[in-house]
């Protein structure tokens, strides 16, 4: 009885307690932008006017997702989830196939809003292009295949995996640019060349923790590793150190020339990668900055102080708060500019009530449970 109980009450509470964070932006055609929110399980639309709102769907991704990449188009997103089963919900990303708690890979099409579960033998997986994939295989083989496919049944291997580039790397996503792919292992990446279907790995001592890549003229990656950032131009292979007293927990492009990087402390600086130049940025937001991301425009970026976030325009020096998350609500009385948002403030209002409804839940079954073995004991000394 007191399994069953313990199986129930964490069937019922995952949703609660699941850790997410906010993911990369993607830029689409019509210059909206699209990300996916963990904390509703959602992905969500930022449009020209700040506004944001809920992709429709049918069935919640779920807040299990431990990475999501996008296409370099925007319309399919490739998704690192755990299998969980939620009893009031119904989650796309589940399949009754594969253990409970495992991390399997899917690729989600946002225009057929249908979800593919990959190989479980895929252990790490990446764009080529928008209708090819490169991916890990069995920590055996970097191979390359498309979409169309999604058995992978043709497909081109590039190398094979050897020496200290067998170390995965599930916390980086890799990076797209054209036909070029820089795809991260723990102890360095390879290069990905899709259109000569070859790979070239380089190894980083420092690891990796981030990898962007230029949107403004689409030339080279920055890489960070250790305490050096990289400059890699993939059209001559070119990998060369930049900086080797390089402190930062994230960075994004803020124009061809510079980023917009975050200390240890929460505080954001513009970064001249040229001349190593850091210049902080002054933020009418209140608040550590965790994560920052390109906002397609030059001297614009996003960023997020919790769950909250922020669109900034550096020439003009103001925040936009373009999302109030649980932490915070939009108030008059507030510096930074904000835009109506009485959809997310609902959503997070319902995202509370699920909350607690499932506490309430949880806590009335063990009341229950309880009594039922008292009145059982009871009658056994009788």
């Amino acid at each position: 009885m007191a399994n069953f109980f313990i199986i129930f009450f964490l069937l019922f509470s995952n949703f609660a307690f699941a850790q997410c964070q906010t993911f990369d932006f993607t830029l689409t055609k019509n210059s909206n932008f699209l990300f996916f929110n963990c904390d509703k399980g959602e992905i969500e639309k930022l449009d020209n006017n700040n506004n944001i709102s809920s992709v429709p769907r049918d069935k919640s991704l779920g807040g299990f997702v431990h990475n999501f990449i996008w296409s370099p188009d925007g319309t399919k997103a490739l998704i690192l989830s755990e299998n969980v089963l939620a009893v009031l919900q119904k989650l796309e990303l589940y399949s009754p196939q594969r253990e409970l708690n495992s991390l399997n890979w899917w690729i989600y099409d946002l225009d057929t809003k249908k979800a593919t579960l990959l190989d479980k033998k895929i252990i790490s997986i990446g764009w080529a292009s928008n209708d090819q994939v490169v991916y890990d295989w069995d920590n055996k083989n970097i191979s390359i295949a498309s979409i169309n496919d999604p058995g992978f049944k043709k497909f081109t291997k590039l190398t094979d995996i050897t020496g200290d580039s067998d170390d995965l790397n599930l916390i980086v996503s890799s990076v797209n640019m054209g036909n070029f792919t820089v795809f991260p292992m723990k102890k360095g990446f390879y290069a990905i060349n899709s259109s000569e279907k070859k790979a070239t790995y380089h190894p980083l001592a420092g690891g990796i923790q981030k990898i962007i890549s230029d949107p403004f003229e689409q030339k080279y990656f920055i890489i960070k590793s250790g305490d050096s950032i990289y400059k890699y131009t993939p059209r001559d292979g070119n990998l060369a150190a930049t900086d080797d007293a390089f402190s930062a927990t994230d960075l994004a492009f803020l124009n061809s020339d510079s980023l917009v990087i975050v200390d240890t402390d929460g505080k954001v600086y513009s970064y001249d990668i040229s001349t190593k130049t850091k210049l902080p940025i002054t933020l009418t937001a209140s608040g550590k900055v965790s994560r920052v991301f390109s906002a397609g425009n030059k001297e614009e970026f996003i960023f997020t102080i919790g769950s909250n976030i922020y669109r900034e325009n550096t020439e003009n020096k103001s925040s936009f708060l373009l999302r109030a998350g649980s932490e915070q609500k939009p108030t008059a009385s507030s510096s930074v500019a904000t835009q109506p948002s009485d959809n997310s403030v609902a959503q997070t209002t319902t995202q509370t009530s699920k909350i607690v409804y499932i506490i309430l839940i949880a806590l009335l079954i063990m009341i229950v449970i309880f009594v039922v073995l008292v009145v059982l004991k009871r009658r056994k000394r009788e």
